[in-house]
């Protein structure tokens, strides 16, 4: 039986230096949005901070080994055989974090196979790695089987890749981490899910008082005497990287990215090569501070949000951690407070990620109904990852789509505010890559077809509105993008265009000598009548246009 990996894994118990110094640079202008919102904290009292961001994460290898009894130690060393799991131990529960390596370096482990840059004739110009970060790093040794799926996947630390040369080299720092965990139960072993975060970044330089493992203001990490500091994406890139993991890796990944497609190479028994093409996805965050009423009362509690804001609380403000953007109460919490959320983005960036899904011990949200309940099962058979879902929404659901045989199509929820943080539209992007046997076995076909409908559905009494896009196949993994939506809380909804059924030849008689030849009438084309509307909130006004036009969330019709 498989367990949430975030329930027993012991980030906390590993002791990371901390150093908390500002580069000074104008570098430091990507802001995270917890950073953003303490600019513009409230004047008055009472408001909680509620936000959607990636969370940062350990990229340290290390192991640890706990009991019931509360227990613990953490392990850091490759020598050090304390955290070794075994069944004879007083421990009973075991995890590792490998971080991502280079694989010409560590090749039994989680590494970077390959990164590099996609032309636009398809050609790739491969980086390299030049540099290692944490060198202290002993890693996590490979114990991992891939017959039994016992045993730890190998870590080692991460690495700056290089693409092109001279003044035109740019660095990209490849930072990721595997969370893994085995508990004895039974007199047996009871394997966790594995927890993947990944990400590209490009990076500049900061030379200062910093130390290796630190966090520090403006850095995605630090080494010693450097802070890498995140840089913007240039625009129309598209990346490859070749990741490896262990091939009992299973389930579906949701990515930061545009136009993704991917396919998987094996390696040898334990360990196979996802490969990912993509480009950068512009990530829409969302946040805002809200009144402690009722609604927002309840999250705090339910999240303990009033005891992880304990040392940074402000006038009654509480400054708390942010929700991820696939956490599986991401969305509901973004429908509760539209007033807070739903009008403009925090911010716009590129960002370029892959993880698996998130899991929060928390207590489920009202209306449980409302919530995706989990359909991948009935042809999710046999191990390796079954698929991508990529989007630039704020928040979207964790994991797969949900397969709705009614209708038969895989429904998607996601949400971001209506306008960027510029004030023109967020524009949605949506990317959905699966293995080629699980859509044939859903749909029962032999062969697939060439294209897609995808329909966007803004509430159950809206227009639908549906485009075909291309359905393409590489490597046995079919993939299709769609773009260009608008927010705020949109279902979207992918169906196969199955081919019709022949229809038999109808049997005519010969027309009579002489007749006059029928000539078929053109067909009448009936335009879609669009109707505009005038929506006002305080000061502001907006005008939507559409079949059947609605306010946004926190507006009203003028």
């Amino acid at each position: 039986m498989k367990r949430p990996i975030a329930s027993i894994l012991f980030a906390a118990a590993l002791a990371l230096s901390i150093t908390v110094v500002a580069p000074s640079s104008a570098d430091t202008q990507m802001l995270d949005p917890r950073t953003m919102l303490k600019l513009v904290t409230p004047s008055t009292p009472n408001h909680v901070m509620i936000y959607f961001s990636e969370n940062q994460v350990n990229f340290r290898s290390f192991t640890t080994a706990s009991n019931e009894r509360g227990e613990q130690v953490a392990c850091t060393t490759v020598g050090d055989t304390k955290c070794a799991p075994t069944l004879s131990s007083k421990w009973t529960r075991f995890g590792a974090d490998s971080s991502v390596g280079n694989c010409t370096i560590a090749p039994e482990s989680i590494c970077v196979r390959s990164f590099g840059l996609i032309a636009d004739d398809g050609t790739v110009t491969n980086g390299v790695p030049t540099e290692r970060i944490h060198k202290s790093d002993g890693g996590v040794t490979s114990s991992y089987d891939g017959k039994t799926n016992i045993g730890f996947a190998g870590g080692s630390s991460p690495w700056i890749w290089t693409l092109g040369t001279g003044d035109k080299a740019v660095e990209y720092l490849l930072i990721g981490v595997l969370g893994q965990a085995m508990m004895i139960r039974g007199g047996a072993w009871d394997v966790a899910d594995k927890n993947l975060r990944f990400a590209i970044f490009p990076i500049k330089r900061v030379l200062g008082g910093y130390g290796e493992f630190g966090m520090a203001y403006g850095c995605v990490a630090t080494d010693n005497g450097v802070c890498y500091v995140r840089q913007p994406f240039a625009k129309n890139l598209r990346f490859k990287v070749a990741l490896r993991l262990p091939i009992s890796m299973s389930g579906w990944l949701n990515g930061r990215l545009r136009q993704p497609s991917a396919y998987v190479e094996s390696y040898n028994a334990n360990y196979s090569d996802l490969i990912v093409e993509a480009d950068p996805a512009e990530e829409i965050v969302a946040g805002g501070w809200a009144p402690i009423d009722t609604k927002a009362g309840t999250l705090m509690k339910r999240r303990n949000f009033y005891a992880s804001a304990a040392a940074a609380v402000q006038n009654n403000n509480y400054d708390v951690p942010s929700i991820n953007p696939d956490d599986v109460e991401a969305v509901d919490t973004f429908n509760t407070f539209p007033e807070v959320l739903g009008d403009k983005a925090l911010s716009n960036y590129l960002a370029w990620r892959l993880n698996t899904s998130s899991h929060v011990d928390a207590a489920p949200m009202p209306n449980p109904g409302a919530m995706p309940q989990p359909t991948m099962t009935r042809c999710a058979v046999g191990t390796g990852i079954q698929g991508i879902v990529a989007t630039n929404a704020a928040v979207y659901d964790p994991g797969a789509p949900t397969f709705d045989s009614a209708t038969s199509t895989l429904n998607y929820r996601v949400a971001a505010p209506h306008l960027a943080s510029d004030g023109t539209d967020n524009l949605g992007t949506y990317g959905f890559s699966m293995r080629a046997d699980l859509i044939k076995c859903y749909y029962g076909l032999s062969s697939l077809p060439t294209s897609a409908s995808v329909s966007i559905t803004y509430g159950a009494s809206s227009e639908p509105k549906v485009s075909t896009v291309d359905l393409k196949v590489t490597h046995d993994w079919v993939y299709l993008n769609a773009s260009n939506f608008t927010f705020s809380s949109p279902t979207l909804k992918v169906k196969l265009a199955m081919p019709p059924a022949p229809t038999p030849a109808p049997i005519t008689s010969p027309a009579p000598v002489g007749a006059e030849p029928v000539v078929a009438s053109a067909p009448v084309v009936v335009k879609p009548v669009l109707k505009s509307i005038t929506c006002q909130k305080d000061k502001k006004s907006r005008k939507v246009s559409g079949i059947n036009p609605k306010c946004p969330a926190g507006y009203k019709k003028k």
